[in-house]
This record gives structure tokens, sequence and C-alpha cells, in this order.
């Protein structure tokens, strides 16, 4: 929530995402039946907000939101679910946005999961050298905030996060 928004807000929103899980969570259709006949188990799985998310354009053009005045990136959204996790990926998210000496900023944070150690580095290594890309092909200046070896308990995976600090 904004710093101005009011208290009862800021905790439903937080209340709310709290719900899915204190850490990234990945949930899957463990019961085809009730996901196929459940409209609250199968919206459940597939919830979208996107005010922590990333969405590709080509993908937003081609499935534009309702035209409607509130919730829009949560109605008629259903998120296809595979029903097995990659063996490497990588969560992206929104985590701070604001200005920075009257220059807007975005911080986005990158979770590299792979079956081992190595493999999440290299895949870290990869995101970390696409975000510097940023800089010599856009108007985007991308700074590297931090980064650390950070093991998943929850996927049972190896996971590198990094933090980028966009200015445009």
């Amino acid at each position: 929530p904004y710093p101005d928004c009011n208290i009862i807000d800021k905790r439903d929103l937080k209340l709310h995402f709290e719900g899915f899980g204190l850490d990234n969570t990945i949930f899957s259709i463990e019961d085809k039946e009730r996901y196929k006949n459940d409209e609250v188990y199968r919206r459940y799985l597939s919830f979208f907000s996107d005010n922590n998310s990333c969405i590709r354009r080509d993908i937003w053009q081609e499935y534009p939101y309702d035209d409607v005045e509130f919730a829009e990136d949560q109605i008629g959204v259903f998120l296809e679910i595979p029903e097995t996790i990659p063996a490497t990926f990588v969560i992206f998210q929104l985590v701070d946005r604001g200005k920075e000496n009257h220059i807007d900023a975005v911080t986005l944070e990158f979770r590299s999961y792979a079956p081992s150690k190595f493999e999440a580095a290299t895949l870290d290594e990869k995101v970390r050298k696409a975000m510097d890309k940023l800089n010599n092909t856009t108007d985007i200046t991308a700074r590297l905030g931090g980064g650390n070896d950070n093991p998943d308990t929850s996927f049972k995976r190896y996971r590198y996060r990094c933090y980028y600090n966009l200015y445009y």
C-alpha cells in the first residue's frame, strides 16, 4: 500500500496477500475434478494481481483487461497453471516504486531457481547480463542493488536473488 493509504485498507491488503503465503508460493492443481467444478478453488489457484507483477506487452495486448471501474486485473483473468514446475525458471516482481531526485524509479527482484546451486548461479548471471544491457539499449538506467545465494525451502530448490533499481 502507498504510505498515505488508510490504515484499514493497509490491514486488509496485508492480510489478503499473506493468505497466499509469506514466501513465493507456486500452487498446482492437485485435484483436477475439484478444479473443474469448484469456482472458488479455481480462482484461488489462478489469482492474479498486477500490483506486484510484470506482464509482457504482447500478452496484455492480446488479452486486454475488461473496461471496468475497479479490479480490472482480477476479473476474468485465469493464468495457465503448469502441471509440473520447470527445472529452471525465474520469478520477478516489482518490489518498490517512486521517485529519486525527481526521476521515476522502480525496484525489481529476480529469483532464479534451478536443481543445482551452479545452475541457479548461472541463471542469475544471465538475468544480470540481460538487465545490464538495458543501460546500452534503452533510456533506462539499471543498477544492481544487491543479490545473494538464497535457497528456497518451499520449492526445495536452489535460488539466487538479485535486485535492480531502474531509473527512467
